[in-house]
């Protein structure tokens, strides 16, 4: 790997070195301290500050760790079965450094997504962030920790990004981005690619990490506190492990026009993380406890009060085998997730059991093998006012994956192959099938091609009878309905690219064409809804599948790197988004993006870090909305060799959307000063 890739990060493909891999480099860290008043954050605090000081490790991202060696190769494990070298890495693959995630005032994931090529940032009421991947909605997009399914409650919850904050950035190692389908190594949900958390890795010794960070608005609310503490390291020969716990409050700011009303929500969160890992003889069998769990209240005050409680938790085990030739891994786990809206009184239940198992079979340096299995059965229920509203539908998935990966010329070409055959308890079977190829043609040129395709069926919200959601959009009522007779969605995804790389410098071009059959989106039907809903009064609203839809597009990326550390980096986004049988846009996708990264060392031991984001022109029900420009500043300040402090402004130019057009339905934070202090044992 290049000096360039060692040092370096660039947007998307935020590079580093071998010890990053090894969980050597600092992450943005917090130290406890905001009040959450319900019972089960009580719970929470109790649960995780009864596991022993244990390792955030998880066995994908700790592949990357390797003994005591002279050089390492840095590696990736998202979208594929078994680890792949960066420079293997498909076409459309986007990282997220420890270093880019130290230099963000960010209290959710989504935060940091907004500056990765081909990826938006779509806005929900109150200002919270889902992510979109090359024009695909949220629900196609699966989120993982160390490789480990998230719930997709962002579907399944009204107005939610409850993913986005499930673990405390303090644990975060760094966050692998695929841009391509996934579904022939992960199943449903992967349908427009997969966001893959990978936490950190305990040392030798035990180190820690604690993190504050106060900040602001100019207007009255939009106050934010954020603490967080991180230790990890041995507990014996055998045993290391870690514990983090993260805490945010953020107040709501007012509306400009109406102080009654709020353009951002409220928020307290409370995030942990824990993990116990056990190593014992030579090393060859490996088994990890893992612990996960976020309470969140939420307050948006817009045509309604708005109050809401979110709880989550993930725990499970992970045993790995290796043996030369060979090695196995398997995970057992339990997603369960609930969220209550007081005003509303009602209730959302969300729960999901995994087990997840895969043998890979190495056949000498160039060839290798792997089979895979999984099953998982999802429940969802929704009880109003105390009383059942959605009777208790549940959904078994099955999932049987091949994957093989060859090495040609020396190395320097390298194809994969997959395939996934997928059983569902209410659809009948589907398969996703996958082609990789990355041709070397120097250490620093390489060219990529990919074709895959994806698969998700209905969820049990969107797809069940008695599902009827009445919310109050700025144009009238809406009703919207469940549709019992939704399709699976379907894509079929080609891409190709080019990359070169050296010490300075760094370029590359991809394009990308994605072809979606039975994209389900919500419109306007009639003669839906029951009574007490008036025709004159609500607009009736159900969930479709649209017969065909494409998005393509270019994505360039270019940086360069001076040797005393100045770098500028940036990224630029070109999409189309249509509906073919109706030979109409696709709401909400921006038509172009661009990112401009640029970090000066003004005196030793300081970096200043500015940035800019621009979003293009993008269609909203019958309104073309503008583009707009956003700007952002920060320094970062080495005392010694343990302090670190930073400040810096957000939205420097206080742009408020609503202000450019009143038809945008979510708004900005307004200009936000922040302070923030990290300090390492």
């Amino acid at each position: 790997m290049s000096a360039f890739a060692a040092q370096y990060s660039l947007p998307g493909f935020a590079v580093h070195g071998a010890d990053d891999v090894a969980g050597a480099n600092p992450i943005i860290s917090k130290a406890l301290g905001v009040k959450i008043s319900r019972l089960r954050a009580t719970f929470l605090c109790v649960a995780l500050l009864s596991v022993p000081p244990i390792s955030a490790s998880n066995a994908e991202g700790n592949d990357a760790h390797q003994e005591e060696v002279q050089e390492m190769e840095r590696v990736i494990v998202t979208g594929t079965l078994e680890r792949l070298r960066y420079e293997e890495a498909p076409s459309g693959y986007s990282e997220i450094s420890s270093e880019v995630i130290d230099l963000r005032p960010a209290t959710t994931i989504d935060e940091l997504l907004s500056e990765l090529p081909g990826a938006d940032i779509r806005r929900e009421r109150g200002g919270s962030g889902v992510p979109k991947i090359r024009g695909l909605d949220r629900e196609h997009t699966l989120v993982l920790i160390d490789g480990r399914r998230i719930s997709n409650t962002d579907r399944l919850f009204p107005h939610s990004n409850f993913r986005m904050g499930q673990i405390p950035q303090a644990a975060i190692e760094r966050i692998e981005v695929v841009r391509n389908p996934a579904s022939s190594v992960y199943g449903a949900d992967a349908l427009g690619g997969a966001i893959n958390i990978i936490t950190r890795a305990p040392s030798d010794e035990w180190a820690g990490t604690l993190r504050g960070r106060l900040g602001s608005t100019d207007q009255s609310g939009g106050t934010e506190q954020n603490y967080s503490l991180f230790s990890a390291g041995p507990l014996g020969d055998a045993i290391s492990g870690m514990v983090t716990i993260d805490v945010t409050d953020v107040e709501a700011i007012p509306n400009r026009d109406d102080e009654e009303r709020d353009s951002t929500e409220a928020r307290e969160a409370l995030s942990g993380f824990a993990s116990l890992r056990f190593k014992p003889g030579r090393g060859s069998h490996e088994g990890e406890l893992f612990f996960s769990a976020v309470q969140e209240e939420r307050h948006f005050n817009d045509v309604m009060d708005l109050d809401r409680d979110l709880f989550q938790y993930t725990a499970g085990l992970r045993h790995r085998f290796s043996a030369p030739d060979w090695d196995t891994q398997v995970d057992i786990y339990r997603n369960e997730s609930s969220s209550e809206e007081l005003n509303l009184k009602r209730e959302d239940y969300y729960a999901e059991d995994s087990f997840e198992a895969k043998a890979t079979y190495y056949w000498g340096p160039t060839q290798e093998t792997t089979f895979a299995g999984d099953a998982r059965r999802e429940r969802y229920s929704r009880d109003r006012d105390g009383e059942e509203d959605i009777s208790e539908r549940s959904a078994d998935h099955r999932g049987a994956v091949f994957e093989h990966r060859s090495y040609w010329l020396n190395e320097d070409w390298v194809t994969t192959l997959g395939l996934r055959l997928d059983g569902h308890s209410d659809y009948s079977s589907q398969s996703s099938a996958r082609l990789s190829t990355v041709y070397r043609f120097s250490d620093h040129l390489r060219i990529k091609a990919d074709y895959a395709e994806g698969y998700t069926a209905p969820d049990l919200r969107r797809s069940s009878a008695d599902y009827v959601f009445t919310h109050p959009p700025s144009d009238g009522t809406v009703v919207r309905h469940g549709n019992p007779e939704l399709s699976p969605e379907e894509v079929q995804s080609y891409s190709a690219g080019i990359e070169f790389e050296d010490r300075q410098r760094r370029a590359a071009a991809t394009w990308f064409r994605n072809e979606i059959t039975n994209l389900i989106e919500a419109g306007p039907v009639s003669g839906l809804a029951d009574p007490p809903y008036d025709d004159e009064i609500y607009d009736r609203w159900e969930y479709q599948n649209i017969s065909n839809a494409v998005t393509n597009g270019l994505e360039l990326e270019a940086g360069y790197a001076w040797r005393n550390g100045h770098q500028i980096r940036g990224n630029y986004t070109y999409l189309q988004a249509f509906d073919e049988d109706r030979d109409v846009d696709l709401q909400r996708r921006p038509e172009q993006k661009f990112n401009l990264t640029a970090d000066v060392v003004p005196w030793h031991g300081a970096k200043l870090n500015l940035r800019y984001q621009y979003t293009g022109e993008q269609i909203f029900g019958d309104n073309e909305l503008p583009d707009y420009s956003l700007f952002h500043a920060a320094i970062s300040q080495d005392i010694g060799e343990r302090l670190n402090v930073q400040a810096g402004v957000e939205n420097i130019a206080d742009l408020q959307l609503q202000e450019l057009d009143e038809n945008f339905p979510f708004e900005h934070r307004g200009r936000f000063y922040y302070a923030a202090a990290n300090w390492e044992w």
